[in-house]
């Protein structure tokens, strides 16, 4: 090998190792933000009870995180489309609050060490919605002869009790709703005009972990001048407007 190619030779492998090191490495001293050594922080788990929720109702959201370089963390959360909203409780959880769209949700936690370094993980979650489902209604009055069949004196009342379900209770509130829909004659079947004087009121509501009932009082002032047919609109409605509704009759007789 001639001397002018092993000088060639040794020169290049000085411009390489330069090069080298002029492009991988960062001195600390003059870039005091970018740390000489750090590792990333680490996402042990997230978790997220219950990961079936209904339709505006809430989950608790939190984050196992560690950072072996002892570095503080600051937990964030969001989901994928930026829906639902979030109420942080500690630097670990918090608390989401569904939309009323049902679907799947990929909620996220990013943990982030004081340099700037982080890592993100999500898990997904469901929000479901059922219409209630009215289960029972009830007619009760001290005239009673059967449960559609009423011997009615002047002023006399009536309770109408009406039982509903929902399975996603008990994250759903049920309102409900009782009115007239229309008098009719029991011989001929033909609609009478809406000239009786009567009211509706609630009168009572109960709440178990398997229904929810509320109690109306029918109050009619005046005698029927025969029988007739009284048709009542049933309604139940949840909170974020499923509803279930039912026609129900009482036969009223003087």
């Amino acid at each position: 090998m001639s001397k002018k190619i092993f000088l060639g030779l040794i020169l290049t492998s000085i411009i390489i190792v330069s090069l080298i090191a002029l492009t991988g490495c960062v001195d600390p001293q003059k870039n005091p933000t970018i740390p000489s050594y750090n590792t990333f922080p680490r996402l042990g788990e997230l978790t997220i009870y219950p990961a079936v929720i209904s339709s505006l109702s809430t989950t608790t959201l939190s984050v196992v995180a560690k950072d072996d370089d002892g570095d503080d963390l600051t937990i964030t959360f969001r989901e994928e489309q930026n829906r639902g909203s979030f109420q942080v409780t500690s630097s670990t959880m918090a608390i989401w609050t569904a939309p009323l769209a049902i679907g799947s949700y990929n909620i996220y936690a990013k943990v982030e060490d004081s340099t700037g370094a982080a890592v993100e993980g999500y898990k997904t979650l469901r929000v479901i919605n059922h219409d209630p489902v009215i289960t029972g209604i009830e007619n009760k009055t001290a005239f009673i002869i059967s449960d559609t069949y009423i011997f009615w004196p002047s002023g006399n009342t009536s309770t109408i009790t009406i039982t509903a379900y929902d399975v996603d209770h008990p994250d759903t509130s049920l309102n409900f709703d009782c009115q007239v829909e229309k008098f009719l004659d029991f011989f001929t079947q033909l609609e009478l005009p809406d000239t009786y004087t009567y009211t509706i009121l609630p009168v009572s509501s109960s709440v178990s972990d398997t229904s929810t009932t509320n109690t109306f009082l029918f109050t009619m002032q005046e005698d029927p001048p025969y029988d007739i047919d009284i048709y009542f609109d049933i309604s139940v409605t949840d909170n974020i407007g499923n509803s279930d509704t039912l026609s129900y009759k009482i036969q009223a007789g003087d």
